[in-house]
């Protein structure tokens, strides 16, 4: 078919949603698997496997509602065990986070409190998290206080490690299957690999908003 261009969006093609459901959130697994987290408009938070259908356009393959959990995602990833994903309170990345996981298997969910509960719920949150062999690694800020954390947590959700960061902006990508990047403002990288937690300059320094595989995003 014809290339899309991009000062021509006539040019691009859509597939069309048309599931059932109203959403007021979502999360995009970091693996590159396509598997969503959706809040429900007064309900709770469901996890999704997306398809598309040559008639229907996007559709949900597979649906996992997590009970208990009237939040909003805020950052999700998933390997063939588990699914965690970090939520808040308020709708606009606000309020009190949690990480939560929940076994592909049994369908066990287990949550726990991220950080200290802000003395100002409006504060923003900025976070990301990822996937690393049978760990999870979490990093979390309060946007306004410019001081970010990352965290090395195991599959239980006790935490390995920690490292505080002068930065609240992060973006988790996946650099391989068994390692995770994370990006801390536009000159810190944190490598996740095999139980350890290490910090890399970049040089030059440029933000990246997103990646996959050894791809990034500026």
């Amino acid at each position: 078919g014809l290339a899309c261009r991009l000062d021509d969006l006539s040019s691009w093609r859509v597939e069309r949603y048309n599931d059932e459901g109203d959403y007021e959130r979502t999360a995009v697994a970091v693996s590159g698997a396509p598997w969503v987290a959706l809040k429900v408009r007064g309900g709770n938070i469901i996890l999704v496997n997306l398809g598309l259908d040559a008639s229907k356009g996007i559709v949900f393959v597979d649906r996992i509602e997590i009970a208990g959990s009237p939040v909003y995602p805020v950052a999700l990833d998933v390997d063939d065990r588990r699914f965690f994903l970090l939520t808040t309170t308020g709708i606009n990345w606000n309020g009190d986070v949690e990480l939560w996981r929940v076994d592909r298997l049994n369908g066990m969910v287990v949550h726990a409190p991220v950080g200290n509960p802000p003395t100002d719920p409006a504060f923003t949150v900025g976070s990301a998290i990822g996937i690393v062999g049978d760990d999870v690694v979490v990093a979390y800020s309060r946007l306004a206080d410019n001081q970010g954390t990352i965290e090395l947590r195991d599959d239980q959700l006790q935490v390995l490690q920690t490292l505080p960061l002068a930065d609240s902006l992060f973006t988790a990508v996946r650099a391989s299957p068994g390692a995770i990047d994370l990006y801390a403002g536009a000159d810190n990288r944190v490598h996740a690999e095999a139980g350890m937690l290490t910090q890399h300059p970049v040089d030059p320094a440029w933000p990246v908003i997103g990646g996959l595989d050894g791809y990034l995003v500026e």
